[in-house]
């Protein structure tokens, strides 16, 4: 199998304690246990444009907060009257770890 670089970043998402308590609170008779996570299934990853360095991404990510956390939040919520306010930056960073890959590799020979 040959594997090949794809011209793309990727951006890898984790919830923080704070999502989770925020989703207890709108969801009080479900609630969620962030010890009992699973680490590999609770995390998004998006795909970005092939960007230069970890700065450029993080400024696209912060020239995008609101879409990516509309993104986020959409799985943990539909109702978007309960959502937190504003969709920025300083949220995304309260309530998900994130990590920048800038190599992207693709397994599949196929398109």
């Amino acid at each position: 199998m040959d594997f090949f670089r794809i011209n793309r970043t990727a951006v890898v998402t984790r919830p923080k304690p704070a999502l989770i308590a925020w989703a207890n609170e709108i969801f009080p008779e479900d609630p969620v246990s962030f010890e009992d996570m699973d680490q590999h299934d609770e995390q998004d990853i998006f795909l970005l444009p092939d960007l230069d360095g970890v700065e450029e991404v993080e400024a696209y990510l912060k020239q995008n907060v609101s879409d990516l956390l509309g993104a986020l939040l959409e799985d943990w919520c539909m109702d978007e009257s309960d959502w937190p306010s504003p969709l920025d930056w300083e949220l995304f960073v309260r309530f998900f770890e994130y990590h920048i890959e800038t190599v992207v590799v693709d397994t599949v020979e196929e398109d």
